[in-house]
C-alpha cells in the first residue's frame, strides 16, 4: 500500500507541475490579451 501510495504521490506532483505550467501560461496569454486591448 505504501509503494502504491508513494507512487501515485509521485504521479499526482507531476500533474500539478504540468497544472501549474499551464495555468501560467494561460495568465500570461491573458494577460498579454488586456494589454493587446
Amino acid at each position: 500500500v505504501k509503494k502504491t501510495y508513494t507512487g501515485r504521490k509521485t504521479t499526482l506532483q507531476q500533474q500539478q507541475q504540468l497544472l501549474f505550467i499551464i495555468l501560467s501560461v494561460y495568465v500570461l496569454f491573458t494577460f498579454i490579451s488586456l494589454n493587446n486591448i
